[in-house]
């Protein structure tokens, strides 16, 4: 019983047999290393089973046990730094400040041939790309409000709404979009993540909650603008003048120093769910000023 949610739920994998195809997969790809940043214990339990001769990871829980090499999770420090220290035992090293790419390199012929699957004419039509989810239910702001938020903003710069996403998430986005008037493109579900960031690399701007939206967005040199609820932007998002950051105070904001609201985050939590209480009209005034290039502080607290 002391041991988290995902603890039990990684048991219960095991036994039913969920790990053998990964299992399988990795054996027959002969991976000599696996770093598992996760900390998870399927993941470990997997790594371990496949046989590979090295694995590093984390010994603050359940999975220690189960890697050559280990490192302690330290909550505080930066979830970036923390995870570079996991290539260690490889004789990485990778000074602090220097582990950002500039650039992301765009396949822009890949890019024409999604946008014109799409139907999206971005010579004649300029669009940005919107992210509503991102996994965990308290890092979501809800439909009902990203809605409104489109509805407002197309009437304001009329650009074109293009949603992005998971398969498992195209429903939601459907309605989405239905609830803000239906003009736009639902790109979740018919696109991967790759073809997902060629999208946001021509977009005028991006918006949507911490999620890989806004790390791509940074990286392509587009504007961006991210909504945390759980998580603490000071510590996890891009840091790069093209992107803002919104932090809703509260119940379940992570204080300072911590990445997230607690050890649970996004499993086993309840701390509360301050991104629902974020509303419309901020994050409005925010998005047209970041449009309109006249946004000036990267991290705004509300």
């Amino acid at each position: 019983s002391a041991q988290p949610p995902g603890f039990l739920a990684a048991c219960r994998a095991l036994l039913s047999g969920a790990h053998r195809p990964i299992v399988e997969q990795l054996r027959s790809r002969g991976f000599a290393v696996c770093i598992n940043d996760s900390g998870d214990f399927f993941s470990a339990s997997t790594a371990f089973f496949a046989r590979i001769p090295l694995r590093i990871g984390r010994n603050n829980q359940a999975s220690g046990f189960l890697n050559h090499f280990t490192y302690p999770y330290d909550f505080n420090a930066n979830l970036l730094e923390k995870r570079f220290r996991l290539l260690e035992p490889l004789n990485l090293a990778i000074e602090p400040g220097k582990y950002l790419a500039n650039t992301l390199n765009v396949d822009s012929a890949a890019r024409e041939l999604l946008l014109q699957r799409l139907g999206i004419d971005c010579r004649e039509q300029r669009y940005f790309t919107l992210q509503p989810f991102g996994g965990w239910e308290a890092k979501n702001w809800g439909v009902g409000k990203f809605a409104e938020l489109l509805r407002q903003f197309r009437q304001e710069t009329e650009l074109l709404p293009v949603i992005i996403g998971a398969p498992s998430e195209k429903e939601l986005c459907e309605e989405l979009l239905h609830e803000s008037g239906g003009l736009g493109v639902v790109a979740a579900g018919s696109t991967s993540l790759a073809e997902s960031i060629l999208l946001i690399s021509a977009a005028q701007l991006h918006c949507g909650v911490d999620s890989f939206g806004a790390h791509a967005a940074g990286l392509c040199g587009v504007k961006a603008l991210a909504l945390f609820g759980p998580t603490n932007p000071r510590m996890i998002a891009l840091p790069c003048n093209t992107t803002v950051s919104i932090q809703k105070s509260g119940p379940g904001m992570p204080q300072p120093g911590k990445i997230y609201c607690c050890r649970y985050a996004g499993r086993g939590c309840s701390c509360g769910d301050p991104l629902r209480q974020l509303e419309v009209a901020t994050v409005l005034d925010a998005l047209l000023r970041l449009y309109d290039s006249k946004i000036e502080n990267n991290l705004i607290v509300v």
